[in-house]
């Protein structure tokens, strides 16, 4: 990962599906740090902006690979960690973490 890149697009670059990505938003959901739809579009809760970088850098392309597999498949998982190996170690923080962020 290099330095900087923790924007959806950015990894929606790396992963080569900019023409798939809709818009990228903030959110206040109470229940997901992000998500994807079909139609393209990403959500990224605000608290994030609070939370280390490669915390998340790991959501935006954990919800950016969701442009390339809608599911949490073995593949959709090959993506993120060809992209970020330690990936396990930004989740982890997060679940730990998270609710200090301003997160219900």
């Amino acid at each position: 990962m290099g330095a900087g890149r923790e924007l959806p697009e950015d990894y929606a670059d790396i992963l080569g599906v900019c023409d798939r990505l809709r818009q990228a938003q903030l959110t206040n959901a109470q229940t997901r740090w992000g998500s994807c739809t079909a139609g393209g579009v990403i959500r990224l809760h605000w608290a994030l902006a609070r939370a280390p970088r490669e915390v998340a850098a790991y959501v935006s392309l954990h919800e950016a690979a969701h442009l390339l597999e809608l599911n949490h498949s073995p593949r959709y998982w090959a993506h993120v960690t060809c992209h970020m190996p330690d990936h396990a170690r930004w989740r982890g923080w997060l679940r730990e973490h998270g609710p200090g962020l301003g997160r219900l």
